[in-house]
């Protein structure tokens, strides 16, 4: 039996690209195509590893060309709080816990950013794991994105 994977590849932001720099090269040359997460608002310092890369948005263009799979990252990666969802994998959360109406707000200006740079989200990433029934509600009523890449199994949630 042959093993099949499924590399996802998370907080993509326009303030972390060097270990992207280094990884797509070995991504092409072997054909893999991954998920990656990217964060469309990214407001969290602790992801300020370098200075923001003015061309981002053309590179998540060029993965989306190339076969990847672009995730909507949560909006803008901030935690308000230790609800650990529905996986109950995270210890923070962006989204679990938080009111329907900022749970939609949010996914609604990820995707409207996302729009606007021309790219299209095909599945959800979680921040830190953490959503809950208002994620899947706001996410069915403010995006097309019906798949949701979480947990740790080797069998697929429904």
């Amino acid at each position: 039996m042959n093993a099949t994977y499924l590399l996802r590849m998370d907080d993509a932001c326009p303030t972390m690209h060097s270990n992207w720099e280094r990884i797509e090269p070995i991504l092409n040359k072997y054909s893999i195509k991954p998920i990656v997460a990217v964060i469309p608002f990214n407001q969290d310092t602790s992801m300020w590893f370098e200075e923001p890369r003015l061309d981002f948005w053309d590179l998540v263009r060029k993965w989306q060309h190339n076969g990847w799979c672009i995730a909507l990252h949560g909006y803008n990666h901030i935690y308000t709080n230790q609800e650990s969802g529905l996986i109950g994998v995270g210890k923070k959360s962006e989204f679990a816990g938080v009111a329907y109406e900022i749970q939609a707000d949010k996914i609604q200006k990820g995707i409207e950013i996302f729009s606007l740079e021309k790219v299209n989200a095909s599945f959800w990433v979680a921040p830190s794991h953490s959503f809950d029934h208002n994620t899947l509600k706001a996410l069915r009523e403010k995006s097309n994105i019906r798949i949701i890449s979480d947990g740790i199994s080797i069998h697929p949630y429904v």
